[in-house]
């Protein structure tokens, strides 16, 4: 079987037989070192990342203090320990590892080794062999063998009974995994998937991350690890958990990598509100938050150089979902008009009130094929300017026989609290732009699931579109193929499925990206639902937390932390 190799050179640059098809269809650089002892090198007290061992990543500044704690606000909630089944991931990963990771340093950009030492790709896309580290062991002294991964994805592919597996749905590319031997893993794809790499990091999102359990835990608990707190090979291992109050991850000393983590412990501390989460942060009760209220953020900003502020790209977006399969939904013409009447600079200001926000056009601002800010404030529906758009949108409504919006049925706008003022304020846009009359109605945030799967809505606003990775393909195969699981717009289009199935074939990232930017120009005409707003995270550091360069993030992530230091 022919193969594409990567691999990095013994001195940590890459070699001439290092590839970059497949990843860099998703924008990302896969970068995996060669195996042999030193990969398996920790780097010394100090060591900047240009000079550390292949397979390694290091703090980008030169002379990184060790010890102390890092204190970090935010969720600490858990509402069991099992990570595929539910259990956060912002505060269990901590503990954990997985195949590969992206560089924390380089803003998220590349994808390296983490259990795995390298990798190899078939050429036709669909046979990645891992080759794993030597002398890793779980936190509860456990070797780490082949066998663990072979478990943990087993477990996804076949749910035992009892078990509900949340990352199911995405690992359906996956046909089998196997074990070659004790340092070997490989993993067959259906079909070729260019952002498969991608998916394996874990993303952004807390019921999407792959971590890998020991094959023990899993016999030992009949393979549901709600109730325990499994073992994990992670740089941080758990100290001490009280419920709702905090979490304590101390040092793992038996890391495969000695030179990391930096810091001696890490305490998250639950804080459920987002201005609480940054004032903790500016009252030096707190180290970091990824995620601060607006206000608080900006108030940051303001006080010099004793803190870091920084807005992070996030991969979801405020949308208002167009039930495709009600009338007057039904007419391409209808949803088309409100999508060009609509003004979405004034819906971001809105937004902005609470978060950041951006304007974006069907796929996160930060994913490297997606049109650029200055390209999508001049198309139709994305404009400031709205004189034309407006013209328009009123033509297709009387063309649709609703001329100046008679006819219409008073149009109900389904929304939770949450997204209260979002949605007062696109009712008024719909009332202004195209006379178009609505109504609202605002339920628990928890109970807009069930209206989703029912279709039993015409409008409903929320933060449903959402990714956990860069690059935009699964949030397409998720959101927008034609009886998709989370097709809550009900759309279908033969035309669209089409480009999106060349899309998951191509890994040629030029290509692929002409291919986006045509499934684009479908989605604007057809207009399946709107997006309002991508949102950015607001997050807040003490001047003194380095080694995570935040200000390069292209999306948000919550862990891990290894790479982090305390200049104190």
């Amino acid at each position: 079987m022919a193969i594409r190799r990567w691999d990095v050179g013994i001195q940590g640059r890459m070699s001439r037989r290092t590839l970059l098809a497949g990843i860099g269809a998703t924008g990302l650089m896969a970068v995996a070192c060669s195996t042999g002892s030193q990969t398996q090198t920790g780097g010394t007290s100090g060591e900047p990342a240009a000079t550390a061992a292949p397979g390694t990543v290091r703090a980008p500044e030169a002379n990184a203090k060790r010890g102390g704690t890092l204190r970090i606000t935010g969720p600490g909630t858990v509402v069991n320990f099992d990570i595929y089944q539910g259990g956060a991931s912002p505060v269990l990963m901590h503990m954990y590892s997985t195949l590969v990771r992206k560089n924390p340093t380089d803003g998220l950009r590349t994808v390296i080794p983490d259990l795995a030492s390298s990798w190899e790709i078939s050429t036709d896309g669909r046979t990645y062999t891992f080759r794993l580290r030597d002398n890793v062991r779980f936190h509860d002294g456990t070797p780490f063998t082949s066998a663990d991964v072979v478990a943990t994805f087993t477990r996804i592919l076949t749910p035992p009974a009892g078990v509900t597996i949340l990352q199911s749905g995405v690992f359906q590319i996956v046909e089998r995994v196997e074990a070659t031997d004790p340092r070997t893993v490989t993993i067959r794809l259906k079909a070729p998937a260019p952002y498969f790499l991608e998916m394996l990091t874990g993303g952004t999102n807390a019921s999407q991350a792959f971590p890998i359990y020991s094959k023990k835990a899993l016999d030992e608990n009949q393979n549901d690890l709600r109730r325990v707190v499994a073992p994990g090979t992670g740089a941080f291992k758990l100290k001490e958990h009280r419920v709702g109050e905090y979490w304590v991850f101390e040092r793992n000393t038996d890391f495969w990598d000695k030179a990391l983590p930096y810091v001696d412990a890490v305490q998250l501390i639950h804080v459920a509100t987002l201005p609480e989460r940054g004032t903790a942060v500016l009252t030096d009760r707190a180290d970091m938050t990824f995620n601060t209220a607006v206000d608080v953020w900006k108030e940051a900003q303001g006080r010099g150089g004793a803190f870091t502020a920084v807005k992070i790209p996030s991969l979801s977006a405020h949308t208002a979902h167009i039930n495709n399969e009600r009338r007057p939904f039904t007419d391409v013409r209808v949803r088309r008009a409100i999508f060009l009447a609509i003004n979405r600079q004034s819906l971001v200001g809105v937004i902005g009130q609470t978060e950041n926000a951006s304007i974006g056009r069907w796929m996160p601002p930060s994913a490297p094929m997606s049109t650029t800010p200055d390209e999508i404030s001049r198309l139709p529906g994305y404009r400031s300017e709205k004189a034309a758009d407006l013209a328009e949108a009123r033509r297709l409504l009387s063309d649709a026989g609703f001329p100046n919006g008679a006819g219409l049925q008073p149009i109900e706008l389904l929304t939770s609290a949450v997204s209260s003022t979002l949605t007062a304020a696109l009712q008024e846009e719909l009332r202004q732009a195209l006379n178009i009359q609505t109504r609202i109605r605002t339920i628990e945030r928890a109970l807009l699931t069930p209206e989703y799967r029912s279709g039993s809505f015409d409008i409903l606003v929320e933060t449903q579109f959402q990714s956990t990775q860069v690059d935009p393909t699964p949030l397409w195969n998720n959101f927008l193929r034609s009886k998709a699981p989370a097709n809550w717009s009900r759309y279908s289009s033969a035309e669209f499925d089409r480009v999106l199935d060349q899309i998951m074939a191509e890994p040629d990232e030029a290509k692929r990206k002409a291919l986006f930017a045509q499934g684009a120009q479908i989605l604007d005409r057809d207009a399946p639902f709107l997006t309002l707003g991508f949102t950015e995270v607001g997050t807040l550091l003490r001047s003194s937390v380095k080694g995570l360069s935040m200000d390069k993030r292209i999306h948000n992530m919550w862990a891990p932390v290894d790479t982090a230091w305390l200049d104190k």
